[in-house]
């Protein structure tokens, strides 16, 4: 977040996920608004995705990782 302007006095937040999934998800849902994932470099790019979108890819990410832990597949 230091490496752009607009952001540069931000600070970053820790959250727990499960507050992440249960409390904010729904209330960014509720406000219309779009969560900012993987911002990066010195432009801040990254993808701006609809809350339950990202709900999604963390659901399926994590089952995958289920999964894969169950199967042996997963290299720690």
């Amino acid at each position: 977040m230091s490496s752009g302007k607009s952001y540069r006095d931000f600070q970053p937040y820790e959250i727990k996920l499960e507050d992440f999934i249960n409390k904010w998800i729904t209330g960014l849902e509720e406000d219309g608004l779009y969560v900012g994932v993987n911002w990066s470099g010195k432009k801040a790019t990254g993808y701006d995705v609809k809350p339950n979108e990202l709900l999604e890819h963390i659901t399926t990410s994590w089952k995958n990782t289920e999964v894969a832990q169950q199967s042996g597949a997963l290299i720690e």
